[in-house]
């Protein structure tokens, strides 16, 4: 693990401290920076094996603020294929 790769102890803490904010309606800002910032904080440093998990639930967590997250978002390592016949 590197130094900046949190362990999957405090990616959990991190995202279940962030899903009591958003349950429990908080001021939590500006809703766009709010999932930027937890995309930051734990799906850019989280162990690969960990990544889909924290995808889905900083998706859920955008959904229910009405904002796309950085899952949702295409890129261009995620091009789509064309099926040739």
């Amino acid at each position: 693990m590197s130094a900046r790769t949190l362990c999957p102890e405090r990616i959990e803490e991190r995202l279940a401290d962030a899903e009591n904010l958003v349950r429990g309606r908080a001021d939590i800002g500006n809703p766009h920076h709010f999932i930027a910032g937890l995309w930051e904080q734990t799906y850019r440093r989280a162990p690969r094996c960990l990544g889909p998990m924290v995808s889905r639930r900083i998706g859920a967590m955008a959904r229910s603020l009405g904002v796309a997250s950085e899952a949702d978002r295409p890129r261009p390592e995620h091009r789509q294929l064309k099926r040739v016949a």
